[in-house]
């Protein structure tokens, strides 16, 4: 990318030096593409506490509206650079569909606060793309989950339908650019995509702000 960019207050430096593990590209493989724009460092890593797109992403889950809109900024500039996303998916997909939560009538927080502030960006620019917020629906909460392996959370996904497609839209033949706060195995945004191609939908691309930072990368 070159010399260094701030956007947004973030050191954007290095992004393209992030990378995706082989067993993540693998399980995404039926998306279209699949894109972050950088780190997410968990709890345990040195730089959790100093990392201000780390933080900004922990912070969607406290309903912070201020950090919503930096990343979504952040999102579009990423978006909008060649070097970063080989073509502008906001201009060209059709529907903008976020990874639901499961707390129904709360405000919204992480993905869907995200979601929603990176539509209202795009509505600043001559997208067309449309808001899908609630296309997918979660079935059931998920917190133990998250304690498991790789291989326990592979199992868990097979056997439960966590997320679905809520059929309150048509996605026939639709473009699909689908929005997660983090990314770290996958199988949550595997079983997403599935549903949107179970009920017709053509393409669907991925679109997360930080993708989870494991050693051995």
């Amino acid at each position: 990318m070159g010399a260094q960019k701030i956007i947004c207050g973030y050191d954007i430096r290095g992004i393209l030096g992030c990378k995706m593990t082989n067993y993540a590209q693998k399980l995404l493989s039926a998306a279209s593409g699949n894109y972050y724009c950088s780190y997410y460092y968990p709890t345990a890593h040195s730089k959790y506490n100093t990392d201000k797109l780390t933080i900004d992403i922990s912070d969607l889950k406290r309903e912070d509206v201020e950090a919503a809109e930096r990343i979504a900024e952040l999102m579009k500039f990423f978006a909008e650079d060649t070097d970063c996303m080989r073509e502008n998916l906001p201009m060209t997909c059709d529907l903008l569909i976020p990874v639901p939560n499961f707390r129904n009538g709360d405000p919204p927080y992480g993905s869907e606060l995200l979601a929603t502030s990176f539509y209202g960006v795009l509505q600043k620019t001559t997208s067309a793309i449309k808001f899908a917020p609630d296309a997918l629906e979660k079935t059931m909460e998920t917190l133990n989950h998250k304690k498991l392996n790789r291989l326990e959370r592979e199992q868990f996904f097979k056997e439960n339908t966590v997320y679905q497609f809520a059929k309150k839209y048509d996605v026939s033949g639709k473009n699909i650019l689908l929005i997660d706060d983090i990314l770290t195995t996958g199988y949550t945004l595997q079983q997403c995509i599935q549903q949107l191609l179970d009920n017709g939908a053509e393409k669907i691309y991925t679109f997360c702000a930080g993708y989870t930072y494991m050693t051995g990368l």
